[in-house]
């Protein structure tokens, strides 16, 4: 029994010896080649590790350091190509913004598809999970957990929570529905750690438009509007009391737009007045251009 694991270790020994690549000749690091060897350029980075078929290409298991003033950079893991690639391990330490950032996952260029992102801030800890171009630019879907509990779910763009997301605050609360620029933004529900629910249209992270209301204007809108694929409804909150609603994407009548605002005016208590600001038929050929902008007084609360 010892004499077998005794070969067996001899054979392992073997293997490493033979699969091991040699030591890098010369100074010249561009005509580097199935070798092993470390670098360090007049650019401020440092390469330790392997070379592949083609010369000077970094191919295979390394590890790269880059400093600079502003920040220190270090990656291992699997080069290809001269580029990270598969696994490894990327730590950034941005020293002027007290941060540093540690990237866990799998590499395709140009995206890094991590299976964890760690980013500690004066010693706090979040975690994020996503695909992305670069640490500074995330885009798509990404989950979100910080330290404290707050969680996000959902779409972010240029590394902020931007689209369709759910948002775990950390007194208890959540938002499901738009974001935009990090803010509430959009149609959703906001539901308070008392499980009391606000739900509407947002603006800035504030209700402006609660659903109900919404769901009022909207329904009073002429029948042929609401068979418009490409129509747009936009509402603006103005101040406390005052609002504008812009409509782009036709057709309708003159007529269609009067009873429109009759009905705003008659029909929905929590408006005081209505009236049209602007109308606009930049195309008679073209229906989808035609838009229209009212005014709207809410009564007072």
């Amino acid at each position: 029994m010892k004499k077998g694991i005794l070969i067996l270790l001899v054979g392992l020994l073997w293997c490493n010896v033979v699969y091991a690549l040699p030591k890098c000749k010369g100074e010249d690091y561009s005509k580097w080649s199935n070798c092993f060897g470390t670098y360090t350029s007049d650019k401020g980075w440092k390469y330790t590790g392997e070379f592949g078929n083609d010369p000077g290409k970094r191919h295979g298991k390394g590890t790269f350091i880059k400093k600079t003033a502003e920040q220190e950079l270090k990656y291992v893991g699997h080069f290809k190509d001269d580029a990270f690639q598969d696994y490894g391990t990327l730590i950034l330490n941005l020293i002027n913004q007290n941060m540093k950032i540690e990237f866990k996952g799998f590499w395709e260029k140009p995206f890094m598809r991590g299976k964890e992102t760690t980013f500690f801030d004066d010693g706090t800890k979040s975690i994020i999970v996503g695909k992305f171009k670069s640490l500074k630019n995330i885009s798509g879907k990404m989950t979100y957990i910080s330290p404290d509990g707050e969680r996000y779910y959902g779409s972010v763009k240029n590394s902020k929570f931007h689209g369709l997301g759910t948002h775990y605050y950390k007194d208890g609360s959540k938002y499901r529905g738009e974001f935009k620029n990090n803010k509430r933004h959009g149609k959703g529900t906001f539901t308070w750690a008392n499980g009391k629910k606000d739900k509407g249209i947002w603006e800035n992270d504030k209700l402006i438009l609660k659903a109900e209301l919404n769901a009022q204007i909207t329904n009073n809108l002429p029948d042929v509007w609401h068979k418009i694929n490409n129509k747009k409804i936009e509402f603006e909150k103005i101040e406390n009391n005052l609002m504008t609603i812009s409509v782009v994407g036709g057709p309708f009548s003159d007529q269609n737009l009067l009873d429109f605002i009759n009905n705003l005016n008659t029909k929905i208590p929590a408006i005081k007045s209505a009236a049209l600001t602007s109308l606009v038929k930049s195309n008679d050929v073209d229906p989808s251009s035609w838009s229209f902008t009212i005014k709207i007084h809410l009564v007072n609360k």
